[in-house]
């Protein structure tokens, strides 16, 4: 494999641990520029991080293609045996959380757009609604970072 974390992960597998790592801290950091009512800004750090990690999942999921799957990842690297029903299970759950994550960010960064724009953005009557769909998509993400890193774990580390 091709990794550069001293595990026998594919490149794109350690370079989402990276970004589940990163994720978590820049969204906090937005979340502070909209309490601090830094709106214009807040909107280009969430829309960035958006597209950001939409061109990981898009690479990630094109390198699970290239090499079949998470499972022949784990046979190519001699870690078959870490494939369990139990790591089954925390898959689907990480999964599950991924696809969700997706769609609630997709949405809320759709909606903020539409609603607030990415110039002059000021609160509106959309405010609330926003607010919760970003408490919603945070829950959601950091979901996903912790069953990913979970992932990772038992699947190259444990």
């Amino acid at each position: 494999m091709s990794g550069f974390f001293p595990y026998q992960a594919t490149f794109m597998l350690d370079l989402v641990v990276v970004a589940l790592l990163a994720v978590v801290p820049i969204l906090v950091y937005g979340v502070i520029l909209a309490r601090l009512k830094k709106y214009a800004l807040h909107a280009r750090v969430m829309t960035g991080l958006g597209i950001v990690v939409l061109v990981v999942v898009v690479l990630f999921e094109v390198d699970m293609r290239l090499h079949g799957s998470i499972k022949q990842i784990m046979i190519d690297a001699g870690r078959e045996d870490a494939y369990t029903s139990g790591f089954f299970t925390l898959l689907c759950i990480h999964i599950f959380f991924s696809v969700s994550t997706c769609a609630i960010w997709f949405w809320t960064i759709y909606k903020a757009i539409k609603k607030f724009g990415l110039k002059n953005t000021q609160p509106n009557e959309y405010s609330s609604t926003h607010k919760k769909l970003a408490i919603l998509a945070i829950i959601d993400i950091v979901c996903v970072a912790v069953t990913g890193l979970m992932v990772y774990y038992f699947a190259f580390i444990a």
